[in-house]
């Protein structure tokens, strides 16, 4: 009950200005989803809300202070009135109208744990300790994905894996993505630039990986020499506490290699699942991606599945989650019979002039429009001029043709792979006779001599094709 008025106390509190709503909501965020990215609803909706407040009331960010003094009072108030209950709880505790994938997070019911510590007593027994922030607990958190703070993670693998649970057999999957419809510099909540960009999923074409434990240390993979996989698997032990075991990984793919289709980070996204379904658990989908990008240097945004996001993927975290779906298109994809297959790694990375980067400024505020308000033609168009601006910079032979060749049939415009070889005429799916018109488009794509020409969709209802 005095918990109950606590909290009441805290938010019948009127706000005085937008910032203050902001920061209400970024507290709700912050204590509420189980991790930063959580799917569950309401937590999207709360972050598209949230980002909405932000852009009316032109606010760069919600500090983190501000975040705290929302919540610090409440915090001190509640530990007082509920003395020991911070201890003896168990580490599956999860609040009762939550649904949560996330196999290990701090009980969101008590409000004053930020981490949880497994610690043996005296007599060499396990128990719990929910701890308070610290400074040290903060970065501790913070740099998990950094291969720093395991002692948190690690000690909770230790005192659970290893006495009830052993390694097993783990197999997952990734799918594969068609290039990008977006791709660029953008600025983040504090004007910094950030290279990102917003990838086309192929949910037709995957990489599966089954990882099969042992005790000597060390990763063999087969195929051989797929050394991203391999130093992604052991990324992940190391993550999950668990850095002296070791494993093979059994990899099979039928991606093309280098020209745009994401084979090596299918593989590396399936391998950071697999080890983890070994262990017996699932990791946040912010976790896969901070894990892949470690072990490639750059990666797509393969692990948020059909998200639509902005992402960051030299550093593997969103930049922006546009809040929903993309619109339903029909995506008719090839590439040029002779082109060769693209060193991504190799590559020179592209550079930007002010004029593009005022461009992709105005192509990010497009993309958001386009997811919010379900309009394939806003899709097309941004994905057009991001198109254009990659032919700069990496410029496919036969785009001026397949330019042309999208305006003759009416289609929302053409994507390309902005590290690869991969061209793509969007349709939308909804149009009268769309898959019809994609059908042509995919004959005349193939008599023009096109390879690898295939049909699908993105979230068109009732449709496959593939």
């Amino acid at each position: 009950m005095e918990e109950q008025k606590l909290a009441a106390a805290l938010w019948a509190a009127p706000a005085q200005s937008i910032p203050g709503v902001c920061a209400k909501l970024a507290v709700v965020l912050e204590e509420g989803q189980s991790c930063e990215d959580c799917s569950e609803f309401p937590w999207p909706q709360l972050r598209v809300a949230l980002s909405d407040l932000m852009r009316l009331g032109d606010i760069a960010d919600v500090p983190a202070s501000a975040r705290r003094r929302q919540y610090s009072r409440y915090r001190r108030l509640k530990k007082a009135s509920a003395p020991g209950q911070a201890q003896g709880a168990s580490a599956s505790s999860c609040h009762p109208n939550r649904r949560c994938s996330r196999a290990s997070h701090q009980p969101s019911n008590l409000h004053q744990v930020k981490y949880l510590e497994l610690v043996k007593d005296e007599r060499g027994r396990s128990k719990a300790l929910f701890r308070d922030a610290s400074s040290e607990g903060d970065v501790a958190m913070s740099n998990l994905g950094k291969g720093k703070g395991k002692f948190i993670r690690k000690n909770m693998v230790d005192a659970e894996g290893k006495g009830h649970r052993p390694l097993c057999v783990g197999t997952a999957r990734a799918s594969a993505h068609h290039g990008e419809l977006l791709q660029g510099v953008f600025e983040d909540g504090e004007g910094r630039l950030h290279r990102g960009l917003v990838t086309l999923p192929l949910p037709s074409q995957e990489s599966t990986v089954t990882f099969w434990p042992r005790e000597e240390g060390g990763v063999r993979t087969r195929p051989e020499n797929r050394t991203k996989a391999a130093r992604a698997a052991e990324l992940t032990l190391g993550h999950l506490g668990l850095g002296g075991q070791g494993g093979d990984l059994t990899i099979e793919s039928a991606i093309l290699i280098g020209h745009g289709y994401g084979s090596s980070t299918a593989d590396v996204t399936a391998t950071i699942r697999a080890v983890a379904a070994s262990a017996g658990t699932t990791l946040c989908q912010s976790t896969v991606a901070r894990l892949a990008v470690a072990a490639e240097g750059a990666s797509d945004a393969i692990a948020y599945q059909d998200q639509a996001i902005l992402f960051a993927h030299r550093e593997g975290r969103p930049i922006e989650h546009f809040g929903g779906e993309f619109p339903p298109v029909f995506v008719v994809g090839f590439r040029g019979a002779d082109d060769q297959a693209v060193d991504t790694l190799g590559m020179r990375r592209a550079r930007y002039d002010s004029e593009e980067i005022e461009t992709f400024r105005a192509l990010r505020g497009l993309a958001y429009c386009s997811v919010r308000l379900q309009d394939p033609m806003l899709l097309g168009r941004l994905a057009t001029v991001s198109a254009c601006i990659s032919q700069k910079h990496l410029p496919k032979a036969h785009f001026d043709t397949v330019l042309a060749l999208s305006q003759w049939f009416g289609a929302c415009g053409v994507q390309v792979a902005h590290s690869g070889t991969l061209i793509g005429i969007l349709l939308d799916a909804n149009a009268p006779k769309a898959a019809l018109r994609a059908g042509e488009i995919a004959k005349t794509a193939t008599d023009a001599g096109f390879a690898d020409v295939q049909v699908f969709s993105l979230n068109a209802e009732g449709v496959v094709l593939q």
